[in-house]
């Protein structure tokens, strides 16, 4: 299977992947990405359901609901916090 490679597509493929990087909102499925679960998974929608996560808000009126990055970094964080917390009191 040789096939031909469009560089410049796959340059422009590369350079959005990297943008998603420095985006300041973040969609449910970029969520999924930076947790390493699949979109839309049964673990993503427990966690975008769970009261400490924050809130969802649309962007545009009518629009997708959207995350600042920052927070969910944060919750993220947090989390980890917590559970790092809980093992070393269970040692």
């Amino acid at each position: 299977m040789n096939e031909a490679i469009d560089l410049n597509k796959l340059a422009r493929l590369i350079a959005r992947e990297i943008k998603k990087g420095d985006a300041v909102i973040v969609s449910p499925s970029e969520i999924a990405t930076m947790c390493g679960y699949v979109p839309n998974s049964i673990p993503v929608r427990k966690i975008l359901a769970d009261p400490t996560f924050p809130p969802a808000f649309e962007v545009t009126p009518g629009g997708h609901r959207r995350y600042l990055r920052e927070a969910v970094v944060a919750w993220i964080k947090d989390r980890y916090e917590e559970q790092s917390k809980l093992a070393l009191a269970t040692r």
